[in-house]
Parts: C-alpha cells; sequence; structure tokens
C-alpha cells in the first residue's frame, strides 16, 4: 500500500473521534449545563436529586418546632378520656371514633422493619399512613373532601380550618415531598429512612393526643 493510501485509511479511521472530541470541545460549556440541569432535574415528589438531603434537614427543624408547640384543643373537642401511650390502642381507638384504621397501627417499628430490606417500600407505607390520619382529622373536624381530593390539599384545608398548626402543615408538605420522592424512584437509604421515621413520630404523637379529645357523637 502507497504511503498515500496508507495515510489516506488512518484518517478515516481517526475521523469520527476527532469530530466527536471536537463537538465535546466547541460545546463543552453547553454540556456541562445540561449535566447541571439533570442534577436539579425534580422527580414527580417536588424534590431535586441534590437537595433531598437538605429536605430532610429542614423536616428535622420543622419537627422540633411542632414538637415544642402547646396546642389548645379547638372549640367544640374536650380532653375528654386519657391519652392514648400504647401503639396498640390507636387502632382500637380509631375503630370507635368510625374513623379508618391504619395497616401499621402507627407503629415507628413497623417502618423500620420494612427499611431494613426496602427502603423504598417504607417510605411509601409512610406516605399511606400520612394520608390516613389527613383524611381521618378531615372527618373528625368536619371538613367537607371530595373523593379525589389531592392530599396537599386536604393539609391546606385542615390548617384553614384550624384543624393543624402552621408549624404541622409545613411539616406535613414536606414529609409529602420527601416520601413521594422516594416512592417515584429517588435513592434512600436505610439511615436517611429512619431519620424520615423519627421526624415521622412527632406527627404520630400529635396525632394520638388529637384521638385521646372528646369528639361530639
Amino acid at each position: 500500500m502507497e504511503i498515500a493510501e496508507l495515510i489516506l485509511e488512518y484518517i478515516k479511521v481517526l475521523a469520527w473521534p476527532i469530530t466527536v472530541i471536537g463537538i465535546l470541545i466547541a460545546f463543552r460549556k453547553r454540556i456541562s449545563h445540561l449535566f447541571n440541569r439533570t442534577k436539579k432535574l425534580e422527580l414527580p415528589g417536588g424534590i431535586s436529586l441534590e437537595v433531598f438531603e437538605e429536605k430532610i434537614q429542614e423536616a428535622k427543624e420543622l419537627a422540633k418546632k411542632v414538637e415544642k408547640e402547646e396546642r389548645a384543643v379547638p372549640e367544640g373537642k374536650t380532653r375528654g378520656i386519657k391519652p392514648i401511650r400504647i401503639d396498640t390502642e390507636v387502632n382500637k381507638r380509631m375503630i370507635e371514633l368510625g374513623l379508618k384504621p391504619s395497616p401499621s397501627g402507627l407503629q415507628i417499628s413497623y417502618y423500620h422493619d420494612l427499611a431494613v430490606t426496602d427502603s423504598r417500600l417504607a417510605l411509601a407505607a409512610l406516605r399511606m399512613d400520612i394520608e390516613l390520619m389527613l383524611k381521618n382529622l378531615a372527618k373528625g373536624f368536619n371538613i367537607e373532601t371530595e373523593e379525589r381530593e389531592s392530599i396537599g390539599r386536604l393539609n391546606r384545608k385542615l390548617l384553614d380550618k384550624g384543624a393543624t398548626s402552621h408549624n404541622q402543615y409545613q411539616l406535613i408538605n414536606k414529609m409529602l415531598q420527601i416520601s413521594n420522592a422516594a416512592v417515584h424512584g429517588i435513592e434512600i437509604n436505610e439511615t436517611q429512612a429512619n431519620e424520615v421515621f423519627e421526624i415521622m413520630e412527632i406527627l404520630i404523637e400529635d396525632y394520638k393526643s388529637w384521638l385521646s379529645w372528646g369528639f361530639e357523637r
């Protein structure tokens, strides 16, 4: 093969890689921007990949505020029975009030056990319990709801009715964002999941206090 033909063959072989490298160099800023956008891509749960841990920390801060709140019993309610202190009493009390019981019994250990094998499944169970608690609260406060009403809208109705405080409303929203993100595919490890469950415990304790009130028949 003559030298000219040999050089031509080398050019043919190297043409595509050189073209690709040239494109990468010419458009490196745009490509970098595209990757940054991907990192910030929002999942259906409303949380971007890069701020997931940040949202957990924000939820922790809100939980501290909720825990410190002195919640007055709204008009028409009284602290009619002894406080619910045992997890097994939760479903019993909800059934007595004509509310929907929870498959987990609102026991934190239930979520922890699920997270050992599947953190995402555990967060899905947690989200179901948040929805159940809000629907039961709505029923207890005689708030009208629509059959396909979003959980976010229901949360807002509870705030407007005075059934929840502003801090509780914000915390519930954060917990819904976190659990929705997990359900829709974000990677969450067992440690992160357990942090979320500790936050959930604050909401459950408030809910159990509500169940201990007297209710109009």
